[in-house]
């Protein structure tokens, strides 16, 4: 992650990209008008792990009610992701076994 994220974008600050995301709930929210939400993988401190940050982007609206910006709110859910992960892997497993 960017240490010094004052005037950053997201995408500068958490993915050193010099582009929006493809899967960007604040792009995707402007667009719809709605709340949306996306689980975006970025590279840990090492650079050689993942991290998962749940991501909402939530539309704010003008006096009219029309979308001028929005608000992302993003936090880090590594730990449900790697956990579901092993659930579904012990799963199959297990699966495996049965047959």
């Amino acid at each position: 992650m960017k240490k010094n994220i004052h005037n950053a974008t997201c995408y500068e600050a958490f993915h050193q990209a010099e582009e929006v995301c493809e899967n960007c709930p604040c792009r995707r929210c402007l667009e719809t008008g709605n709340t949306e939400k996306s689980v975006i993988a970025v590279p840990d401190e090492s650079g050689e792990g993942l991290q998962y940050f749940e991501v909402t982007g939530i539309p704010l609206r003008d006096a009219k009610g029309k979308v001028s910006s929005a608000i992302e709110i993003s936090r880090n859910v590594t730990e449900r992701v790697q956990t579901n992960y092993e659930i579904q892997h012990i799963s199959e497993r297990k699966d495996n076994e049965l047959k």
